[in-house]
């Protein structure tokens, strides 16, 4: 990839397509049908968009990211219980809104932050969590 399109944000394109199977995942929570890969989904959604803050890109508090990935892990501990993969109400406005403003971010930031902070994601994903469930890997 050019230099200078590392610059740029990501096409509009691209940007559409990962925000249709973002809102699909959230909807497949929200119905109560999703597993463990979409409540993943969610929880590297939260981890960028805080990297993508800490970036400069977006404004949030610290509370609120903290009121989101707490309730999308109360939610996954919940769905370990019962067997039912999904979100309460509250948690599908949290992650709603989430969603609102990680496609702000992903329309401002250049490629190159965006995929920094995906990186970040995937090596905290990666790393050794003894004891902690598949979310809090993520998250």
């Amino acid at each position: 990839m050019p230099a200078t399109t590392r610059l740029l944000p990501l096409p509009t394109e691209i940007t559409r397509d990962l925000f249709i199977g973002y809102h699909i995942t959230l909807a497949v929570l929200r119905q109560g049908r999703g597993d463990a890969r979409h409540f993943s989904a969610m929880a590297g959604i939260i981890v960028i968009t805080c990297y993508l803050l800490d970036a400069g890109y977006g404004e949030a508090c610290q509370d609120a990211m903290a009121e989101v990935q707490e309730a999308l892990v109360r939610c996954n501990r919940i769905a370990e219980i019962t067997g039912v993969s999904g979100i309460d109400e509250a948690t599908f406005d949290l992650l709603a809104d989430l969603l609102t403003l990680h496609e702000l971010q992903m329309r401002v930031a250049p490629f190159h932050v965006v995929e920094k902070a995906n990186r970040r994601m995937l090596q905290a994903a990666r790393a050794p969590s003894a004891g902690r469930s598949d979310i809090h890997k993520a998250a």
